[in-house]
């Protein structure tokens, strides 16, 4: 259901917003890493080698992207169905941020570190709109 109130374009923008914060933390190359004796700036497209997120980088990439695509839709339908996915996958992304921190030798820079924030005020923040959505659908039967 479209509703346009200013409190339904805030929701929407702040819905848009932290997914595109996220992404653009991922890809400005700011994290300082230790590769053949010389320090290289690396982001989520050219990880370190040696460690896991050479696995979990693109996946992570991947499920932002998504999310943000879901959101677009989101601010363009306003369905109860896509803020549930914006939810899902909110949570699939504070699961994989905070896993890829738990070994030893990861980018544990300031910008990866506050991707785990990053995604529970977009977690909290999808599912106050999820219930402010599924109460405006009770209200109309």
């Amino acid at each position: 259901m479209r509703d346009d109130t200013l409190w339904d374009k805030i929701c929407s923008a702040l819905l848009i917003a932290v997914p595109a914060v996220a992404l653009v933390l991922c890809l400005i190359p700011m994290y300082p890493m230790m590769d053949l004796d010389q320090y290289v700036l690396r982001n989520f497209l050219n990880p370190p080698n040696t460690n896991i997120l050479t696995n979990i980088c693109p996946m992570v990439l991947i499920v932002f992207v998504y999310t943000l695509i879901l959101t677009i839709c989101y601010y363009r339908s306003q369905a109860l169905g896509t803020i549930k996915a914006i939810f899902v996958f909110s949570i699939v992304s504070l699961c994989v941020t905070g896993i890829a921190l738990l070994p030893d030798s990861v980018m544990k820079a300031w910008p990866f570190q506050i991707q785990v924030y990053i995604w529970l005020v977009m977690c909290v923040l999808s599912f106050v709109r999820m219930k402010m959505e599924i109460k405006r659908y009770e209200d109309l039967e």
